[in-house]
């Protein structure tokens, strides 16, 4: 735990024999061209690792930067939960999550708006006609299709 990360990575190599069940994953000095390639793949993101960094047991060194392939999408606001904060959020009319993470300046405005567009409501949520239209970013697509951690960016008009 205490030897350099690139002397880590060489014992590891020298120890797993690649196969379809467990591989060492390649390093690479240019990050930038890294998350590039991460990014045309879709795929979730790249960690930065100091090479001379320690090994720090059950939490993430400080010489460690996760950098995330956020993906951003437009859609719509459904409805909004009666108990703790969140707008329920469709794409095309299907559900595909649940954003809780809005500033104050745009949860006021919208709530003056939302009043205008009520559809229904049961114990829990206040449905809403999806007139509004906003863009969130979001870690990737869970299996169910969900989207991952939705954040509110802007509204779309």
């Amino acid at each position: 735990m205490k030897a350099p990360l690139t002397d880590r990575l060489d014992i590891l190599k020298q120890v797993v024999s690649p196969s379809k069940v467990i591989t060492v994953c390649d390093s690479f000095e240019d990050g930038v061209q890294l998350f590039d390639a991460v990014k045309q793949l879709g795929l979730e993101g790249i960690v930065s690792k100091n090479t001379a960094s320690h090994y720090h047991f059950d939490s993430r060194s400080p010489n460690w930067v996760k950098v995330k392939n956020y993906l951003c999408d437009v859609v719509q606001i459904g409805a909004i939960r009666k108990s703790e904060f969140g707008w329920s959020l469709l794409k095309d009319g299907r559900y595909v999550g649940v954003t809780e993470f809005v500033p104050p300046n745009e949860r006021r405005a919208f709530a003056k708006v939302a009043e205008q567009l009520v559809r229904g409501e049961d114990k829990n949520w206040i449905y809403l006609h999806p007139h509004i239209n906003c863009k969130v970013r979001f870690q990737c697509y869970t299996k169910q299709n969900l989207l991952r951690t939705p954040s509110f960016v802007e509204f779309v008009i």
